[in-house]
Formats: C-alpha cells, sequence, structure tokens
C-alpha cells in the first residue's frame, strides 16, 4: 500500500510541475509570462496553433491531476493500522503514565494517598451504612411504641364511650 502511495504522489508531483510550466509557457491576452519570461517559448515549441494545444494539454493536465489527487486522498483514507508504518502513528502517553515514569517517588506516595484515601471512604461508608441501621432500628421501635399507644388510646376511648353510654341509658 505505501508502494502505490509513493508512486501515485511522485506522478502528481510531476503532473503538478508539468501543469505550471505549461501554464506559464501560455500567453494571455495581456501578453503575460509567456512574453516577457521565456521569450515566447510557447510559440517555438508549438508553432502557430500554440494556444489551442496549449489549453488542450492543460485541460489533460488539470483533469489527471485531480485524480490523481483525490485517488490519493482515497487511498490514504482507507489505510487500516496494520498499514500505516511506526512513525505515522500517533503515539500519545497518559499523563499519569508520563509522570510516573519522570518522578516515581512522587507517584507512590500519591498511590499510598489514593490507597489511604479509598480506605477512609469504605469507613465511612461503613459507618453510614451503620448509622442507617441503627436509625432504622429506632424507627421500628418508635413506631411500634407509637402503634402500643395508639391501641392504648383507642382503648380508653372505646371504655369512655361506653361508660358513657352506660350512663346516659341509665338516665332515661
Amino acid at each position: 500500500m505505501d508502494t502505490l502511495i509513493i508512486i501515485v504522489t511522485i506522478i502528481d508531483v510531476m503532473v503538478a510541475v508539468l501543469l505550471i510550466g505549461v501554464i506559464l509557457v501560455q500567453q494571455s491576452k495581456d501578453g503575460g509570462m509567456s512574453g516577457s519570461a521565456f521569450g515566447g517559448a510557447g510559440d517555438a515549441v508549438f508553432g502557430g496553433q500554440a494556444a489551442d494545444q496549449l489549453t488542450k494539454i492543460t485541460r489533460i493536465l488539470v483533469t489527471l491531476f485531480f485524480i490523481l489527487t483525490l485517488s490519493l486522498a482515497v487511498i490514504i483514507g482507507r489505510r487500516t493500522d496494520k498499514d500505516v508504518s511506526v512513525v505515522d502513528k500517533d503515539v500519545s502517553i497518559d499523563a499519569a503514565a508520563s509522570d510516573k515514569v519522570k518522578n516515581p517517588a512522587e507517584s507512590a506516595k500519591d498511590e499510598v494517598k489514593t490507597a489511604t484515601a479509598k480506605k477512609e471512604v469504605e469507613k465511612a461508608s461503613s459507618d453510614v451504612k451503620k448509622a442507617a441501621d441503627e436509625t432504622k432500628a429506632k424507627a421500628d421501635k418508635t413506631e411500634a411504641a407509637v402503634k402500643v399507644e395508639a391501641t392504648k388510646t383507642t382503648d380508653s376511648v372505646k371504655k369512655t364511650v361506653e361508660v358513657d353510654a352506660k350512663k346516659v341509658e341509665t338516665k332515661k
């Protein structure tokens, strides 16, 4: 794949150079470069019909240049990782890994700090869970106590109602 890319690139560059040369040799409406820089070289090489022949050659070279350039773009775009050379690969180093290489003592301290922080987080998590369990147990006890008190109050109100009902019946 790399050989094909090199060959197409070389041909593309040669076509580009030829295209530049042909464009410079052409005579423009103003006289352009062909009259001043090259002393009418286009007319000498191509004869009296230089303008028509140079225009045709320019069109052919431009078409060839575009085809080669687009082909190169497609070929390079379809390259796989195995086709890419080691030099072309983007090697990125993780910042943390780079720091470890630069200063191993500091990274060891950081790892100890991280491990200590993890232990503290685990302990805090355990303490929070324990406190949540204790709070739930207290809430369950409070709920049971409220139910007992509610039952006592309900029984007391029933007795009071029964007593009052008996008093009302005896008065009748």
